[in-house]
């Protein structure tokens, strides 16, 4: 976990500040995930009827924080439509275990 990330987010809980999370996807990295992360958000997408990683990643970004708001990219029509899926489910608390054990 990046400094910042440990100190600022609950701060801006506490003070009710809005974060925009830019580039949520971190230039595109957490749509095309490797290593132990690729496989914890393959198990992730077949548990919750086949979301596709960047919709696994804004997910786990709204559930982060009442506060945080992610502004993903959408250069392309069917990209919005991928964005969407991230909403009107939820990852449960494994889900997001599993996800912060594949990024240590």
């Amino acid at each position: 976990m990046r400094d910042i990330e440990a100190d600022l987010p609950p701060y801006c809980d506490k003070s009710r500040i809005a974060i925009l999370a830019y580039r949520p996807v971190a230039h595109g990295a957490l749509t095309n995930p490797s290593g132990r992360l690729k496989e914890a958000m393959g198990e992730i997408s077949r548990e919750h009827g086949g979301k596709i990683p960047v919709q696994v990643a804004l997910n786990w970004l709204l559930n982060k924080s009442k506060v945080v708001f992610p502004i993903p990219g959408a250069s392309r029509p069917e990209r919005i439509v991928e964005n969407a899926g991230a909403v009107d489910w939820s990852l449960d608390a494994e889900d997001i275990g599993r996800l912060g054990a594949s990024t240590d």
